[in-house]
């Protein structure tokens, strides 16, 4: 289960014509959004937030003050919490004259976290009506890990009472930071019955992965006819450094013929401080994580087979030849040309 880090509330403070801000619920035609970039970031890492007022109707708003409350004042230049903050006060906001500014912060929180920051808005116009408004951004924390699955079936297609389905499968960590308990997920298709499963690191096994690191995996699916049972190899390959690869061979028995398309998924697992349990660590990129590879199985009637029984013999016309055709035949028959020459007296 991942964890809402919030970092803190950015609290804005508005006022018209700099009249105090009291708490109401009237209503406002005032927007304001928080907006974040990078959304993914390592942790530690600098990210920028930007805050984007606009006024849809006819009133005026007066900022008095932005603060965030883990990071203090927004528009201090001496704040030690933010960087490169463009926001100051006072700010006049309204139909023709919107306002945006930014700052830098630092991202607090361990490796599969999400890290919130709130935008708080407190406004009152002229008349004395009050609105509060808030606005969130998020932060996925992730690490600079890259696990990298292929795999191919060794064979394809196979023939049914034949041929196995033999699979292999590397996960490599592409990335620059050791992947922490990698761990590959191999969902079984359908129709097939588990031979064997071994990788040249760590442990693999076949079944329902229950409770495998940190993770309480369904092995109930939907299939065409109704609920089906979901069987999976899995395999614990402990620590991948970067350029480490893991190489995973299984091989299946299938029970019919047609596609059976295989999937394989690697994710590594981060043991969080003070946290009783583990959660996924998060990557720079996960597109490439999963695999997939479809192999046909054929009826022995559908296999196409190659003969190797000679070629018929040709006849050709024969009219008679002298001792140098003679001569002739016998180096063609010696140089290795298979040469068969049968005589017929017409």
């Amino acid at each position: 289960m991942r964890r809402l880090s919030m970092v803190g509330a950015v609290l804005i403070v508005l006022g018209a014509n700099n009249a105090a801000v009291a708490q109401s619920t009237a209503g406002a035609t005032l927007a304001v959004e928080l907006t974040v970039e990078p959304a993914v970031a390592l942790p530690g890492g600098t990210v920028t937030y930007t805050i984007t007022m606009s006024e849809r109707g006819d009133v005026a708003w007066t900022v008095l003050s932005m603060s965030d409350t883990a990071r203090g004042d927004l528009t201090s230049p001496a704040n030690p919490a933010i960087e490169n903050s463009t926001c100051a006060v006072p700010q006049l906001v309204s139909r023709d004259a919107p306002y945006e500014c930014s700052f830098d912060a630092v991202v607090g929180g361990y490796v599969g976290d999400i890290a919130g920051t709130f935008v708080l808005v407190g406004l009152v116009d002229g008349a004395g009506e009050t609105l509060d408004r808030s606005a969130p951004a998020f932060v996925d924390i992730a690490g600079l890990t890259d696990l990298v699955v292929t795999k191919r079936c060794l064979q394809d297609p196979v023939v049914l009472g034949e041929g196995l389905l033999e699979y292999e499968m590397t996960v490599t960590n592409q990335g620059s930071e050791v992947a922490l308990n990698a761990y590959l997920l191999d969902r079984v298709p359908q129709d097939t019955t588990f031979v064997s499963a071994a990788s040249d690191r760590g442990t693999c096994d076949f079944g329902c992965p229950q409770g495998r690191p940190g993770r309480a995996i369904g092995c109930v699916g939907r299939g065409s006819s109704g609920y089906i049972f979901l069987n999976y190899v899995y395999c614990e390959l402990g620590d991948l450094a970067p350029g480490e690869v893991a190489t995973i061979t299984t091989t299946l028995t299938p029970q019919t013929i047609g596609d059976f398309t295989n999937q394989a998924s690697a994710i590594g697992w981060w043991q969080q401080p003070g946290i009783d349990g583990i959660v996924q660590q998060r990557e720079l990129d996960e597109t490439d994580n999963t695999q997939h590879v479809t192999t046909r199985v054929l009826a022995a009637s559908q296999a196409v087979t190659t003969s190797t029984a000679p070629a018929a013999p040709t006849e050709l016309p024969f009219t008679g030849f002298g001792a140098g055709a003679l001569v002739a035949l016998a180096m063609a028959a010696l140089g290795g040309g298979g040469l068969l020459v049968v005589l017929r007296r017409r």
